[in-house]
């Protein structure tokens, strides 16, 4: 899943940290490692991609569903659906 990060809760998130993915839809949190944090911010939104991997192994969570993205070192959630839009 890829979420797009203010600077703000960047500084506090590392590689590999977990984190809970929310299924806003499914209602389900998930378990999750962060995989890859973009060195670069997006020139319009002044956001950092981060990307986290998250176990779908009974295959209960679809491509395209909302969610957020919590970390005990994040204030708020912040996220966009998993398919990246």
């Amino acid at each position: 899943v890829e979420f797009l990060m203010p600077p703000a809760h960047l500084a506090s998130t590392v590689l590999a940290a977990e984190v809970d993915v929310v299924v806003t839809s499914a209602k389900r949190t998930v378990s999750s490692k962060v995989t890859y944090m973009w060195p670069f911010p997006n020139g319009e939104t002044n956001t950092y991609k981060v990307k986290v991997r998250v176990d779908n192994a009974d295959g209960q969570l679809s491509a395209g569903e909302r969610c957020l993205l919590e970390s005990q070192s994040l204030s708020s959630p912040t996220g966009k659906d998993s398919s990246g839009k």
